[in-house]
């Protein structure tokens, strides 16, 4: 009897489940920029990057010397201690972030969506809204990414057109 009322109600009032979509995926797209400004704060990216560079030394090293039956113990332990600094931080992140998400997930899109029947969204929208929560903001920070790595590429074009002036003038400096 309930599916056959929620099947009228998604007939007559489109609207209604449509405007619940769009609040969910604008929650979603505010939480998603939200976590993506905080990650920032909390991880330190150059340093993650040296620490990226620094155990693709050691770990190098560590070939070469067991390659050669050498002692690698010393990168060996380098290595690790830098795995162990990179761990923390993300553990540092997840205790940031995992509190965030499920306040969103389990105290706010409960408390704004507690009228709507779970059975009248999920005939417009399968996934229900914490399925279309879950998804949008799963989009929203693929689209973050790339708009940030679109942006960085485009500020290092420009800082290596303003390190190197000529570049743009002779296409023989670019060669070099």
């Amino acid at each position: 009897m309930f599916q056959l009322f929620s099947i009228a109600a998604v007939i007559v009032y489109p609207p209604m489940a449509l405007n619940i979509a769009v609040a969910v995926v604008l929650l979603a797209i505010g939480y998603a920029t939200l976590s993506f400004k905080v990650q920032r704060i909390v991880i330190d990216r150059a340093k993650m990057k040296e620490n990226q560079q620094k155990m693709q030394h050691h770990f190098k090293k560590i070939k070469e010397l067991t390659d050669a039956n050498q002692d690698a113990t010393e990168h060996q332990n380098a290595y690790m201690a830098i795995v162990k600094e990179s761990t923390q931080n993300q553990f540092k992140l997840m205790a940031v972030m995992l509190p965030m998400f499920f306040a969103v997930y389990y105290v706010a899109l409960p408390a704004l969506f507690w009228k709507v029947s779970t059975q009248f969204f999920m005939l417009l929208v399968p996934l229900g809204y914490a399925g279309l929560f879950i998804v949008a903001v799963m989009i929203s920070g693929f689209v973050l990414l790339g708009v940030e790595k679109f942006f960085a590429s485009m500020m290092t074009k420009k800082l290596q057109e303003m390190q190197n002036p000529d570049a743009q003038s002779n296409p023989e400096v670019i060669n070099k």
